[in-house]
């Protein structure tokens, strides 16, 4: 999936979903992880979304295994800040996506990835999602931050991964 599609799709139903807003003021604030890469990808016809969040104040780190449906999948990543009803959430969303055009062999693909982001501010909620083979979005892992001292570190809570979201998406 191209990174335009994907914002459309992405952006689309969080913007849609704000109501009321200015035509001029978009509803979400939309940018890349600073890094994320594969740590592993091997076909497994049994994998299924898994993640974590580990943040501390504005640092955020997440892992995890995303499907995908050929060996030369990637982890693209997207972080995504709600306003309006959604303001105080900040929600990474993780693909397995085939870069380019390439040709590759096709399988149910166990990605296993890392990735990390600096925050301009603590979000209230953090939320992990996964877009799954059918275009679905579904939450692997959810932390509500709360005032700690500065050398503490949080750990978020896997969620329950068969909740799942419809999003539209080309494929």
């Amino acid at each position: 999936m191209n990174r335009r599609a994907f914002l459309a799709t992405v952006g689309g139903a969080v913007i849609a979903g704000c109501g009321g807003q200015s035509t001029q003021t978009p509803g979400i604030s939309v940018g890349d992880l600073d890094q994320l890469g594969a740590t592993q990808r091997t076909c497994d016809n049994s994998v299924t979304n898994s993640g974590s969040i580990r943040h501390d104040g504005r640092d955020v780190s997440v892992e995890g295994t995303v499907v995908g449906d050929a060996i030369c999948a990637k982890p693209t990543g997207q972080v995504i800040t709600g306003s309006g009803t959604t303001e105080g959430t900040v929600t990474i969303v993780i693909e397995a996506a085939v870069p380019g055009n390439r040709d590759c062999e096709e399988c149910r693909t166990s990605v296993e990835y890392e990735g990390s982001v600096r925050l301009d501010d603590q979000p209230e909620t953090l939320t992990l999602e996964h877009v799954t083979l059918d275009g679905g979005q579904t939450e692997v892992a959810r932390a509500t931050t709360v005032a700690v001292d500065s050398d503490s570190t949080q750990t978020a809570t896997p969620t329950d991964k068969t909740a799942t979201r419809t999003a539209t998406r080309d494929r």
